[in-house]
């Protein structure tokens, strides 16, 4: 006899939600105005693998988010058990730079500014910049598209290429792959911080409706 759906059960699926430490606090803080289903992991838990697959079967996606920028070849912080395991995946900021490298894409400085040699000043994205959006489920929602919406940056570090497989669903006037999704695979990685501002409602209840529609 094949199993009953329960629709309950279903609706209960929530998204696990990967926090990096020495990320800003209000990224952490903001999860909580989420309006969806939520796990909070903390990524430096020894047991994060162990919990999370405790929890798979209640679980219809991974956010991964937050956390200082990695140094071109530094290895990702996340275990591979978790980055290839059978759900849809969205990198925020930092979780948007450990899933592109993990698709083979390069994470390198943003330019530099020099003078006789030296560095004196890096280049990057530190607060509200306007990003050109393309059309993809994750906005849905939103009027004219392709169009430019304000997002919020805090980065120095950046995605060399989209990963191979991949189009580019965001970009920004010095960060050409400030937004990524990889179709087949159903990885989507995010620049900006949707968190902390008004994009949050809009592409995190786009995310967790997919997400809800794989099971």
């Amino acid at each position: 006899m094949g199993k009953v759906f329960n629709y309950e059960k279903w609706k209960r699926r929530k998204l696990a939600i990967i926090h990096i430490q020495s990320s800003d606090y209000r990224l952490k803080a903001a999860y909580d105005l989420l309006e969806v289903p939520i796990i909070l992991y903390e990524e430096n838990d020894p047991d994060l693998e162990k919990k999370f697959m405790a929890d798979s079967d209640s679980i219809c996606g991974i956010v991964i988010g937050g956390g200082p920028s990695l140094k071109p070849g530094e290895i990702e912080p996340i275990s591979k058990k978790i980055l290839n395991f059978n759900l849809p995946k969205l990198g925020i900021c930092l979780g948007h730079e450990i899933l592109g490298q993990h698709l083979g894409s390069k994470i390198v400085s943003c330019d530099e500014d020099v003078e006789g040699g030296e560095i004196v000043s890096w280049a990057g994205e530190v607060g509200e910049v306007l990003a050109k959006l393309f059309p993809n489920i994750l906005f849905e929602g939103l009027p004219d598209l392709p169009g430019e919406y304000p997002v919020s940056m805090n980065h120095f570090k950046m995605l060399e290429e989209k990963p191979k497989g991949s189009q580019i669903i965001a970009e920004t006037k010095f960060t050409p792959v400030a937004g990524f999704y990889h179709p087949k695979l159903k990885i989507w990685g995010l620049q900006f911080i949707p968190q902390k501002n008004w994009l949050n409602t809009i592409i995190f209840n786009n995310y967790y409706n997919y997400c809800l529609s794989q099971i």
